[in-house]
């Protein structure tokens, strides 16, 4: 059973993270910006953290205005690369898998 788990997230994550990249860039950044917060730590304690702002930062960066990404979450310059190479990764992981099958 945790086989079967672990290989359905094997193959789910790179999926997860198109999807994820994909919708930042198909939802406008102005939609984003009317919709309420959803952060927790905000609402709790009325003071952002440290992830605050990074969805409406990832969305200004895939529709290329990077100066409203910094000014949403400076971290953005770390996550965006992050998550393209831990997605190149998957990608390549999964090719020499199935063309090793």
């Amino acid at each position: 059973m945790r086989h079967r788990i672990y290989h359905a997230l094997w193959v789910a994550r790179p999926l997860f993270l198109v999807l994820g990249l994909a919708c930042f860039a198909a939802i406008p950044t102005a939609w984003l910006e009317r919709a309420p917060s959803l952060c927790t730590y905000k609402r709790l304690f009325g003071i952002e953290c440290l992830g605050c702002g990074m969805t409406r930062a990832m969305s200004c960066l895939l529709h290329g205005d990077l100066a409203a990404a910094l000014a949403y979450n400076k971290l953005v310059m770390a996550v965006f690369p992050l998550m393209v190479l831990l997605l190149l990764r998957d990608v390549a992981s999964r090719y020499r898998y199935f063309r090793g099958s």
